[in-house]
């Protein structure tokens, strides 16, 4: 490895140790949910400028994500709250978030990606 490229991976290994350390500061002074927001609004932050906006399924994206999918997390939140099943509800939206995650990315990206290669290779 070069020096630089040992440089970067000791910078990262510092950001990853010193995200354990701000993470215990944190949730002494905040409550869990509120940090977990932090963390990932400031992970949105840093890598935004690094991603092209796919102009064309812009307003698809807009649709699902500012208006149906969060609808559908509150009214499923609201019809369960009234039970009295937090916990397990709790359970099931993080899962059902990283499940809606990896199909979005899948939607988004291996779609133009399949393209791409479909046109290089005359398929």
């Amino acid at each position: 490895m070069s020096f630089a490229h040992t440089l970067q991976a000791l910078v990262v290994m510092a950001l990853w140790g010193l995200n354990f350390v701000v993470a215990k500061w944190a949730l002494a002074e905040f409550p869990p949910l509120f940090v977990m927001f932090l963390r990932f609004a400031l992970v949105a932050v840093l890598i935004i400028p690094f991603f092209r906006v796919p102009r064309d399924k812009l307003w698809k994206i807009a649709l699902v994500a500012g208006g149906i999918l969060p609808g559908l997390i509150l009214l499923v939140l609201l019809v369960a709250g009234q039970g009295g099943a937090l916990a397990g509800l709790a359970a099931f939206v993080a899962l059902a978030c990283h499940v809606a995650g990896v199909l979005a990315e899948r939607w988004l990206f291996f779609a133009e990606a399949r393209h791409a290669v479909m046109n290089y290779y005359g398929g």
